[in-house]
């Protein structure tokens, strides 16, 4: 499967809607969302920031929220994709 084209404007309003809450909320709220639908994602994301910064929780904080972004916006452009084959 090829990952869809995210455009400028979905990551802009990604970012925008992200930018309403803290960067600990956020990332949080993205953690817990994998967890919840797509749990050896969520095992394999933990995996390999835990070891690519085993004691440094800000590091770690700043690679979860960008991989939300993404995504996020990667979820956003297969919903609108979705909504247009249905009309």
């Amino acid at each position: 499967m090829n990952l869809p084209q995210i455009s400028f404007d979905c990551i802009m309003a990604t970012t925008e809607k992200a930018g309403q809450q803290s960067a600990v909320n956020y990332a949080k709220d993205f953690l817990e969302h994998i967890e919840a639908t797509q749990p050896a994602t969520f095992e394999q994301l933990s995996a390999i920031i835990g070891s690519i910064a085993p004691d440094d929780t800000t590091t770690q904080l700043k690679i979860v929220s960008v991989v939300g972004l993404i995504w996020r916006g990667i979820e956003a452009t297969v919903e609108a994709k979705e909504m247009e084959e249905w009309q």
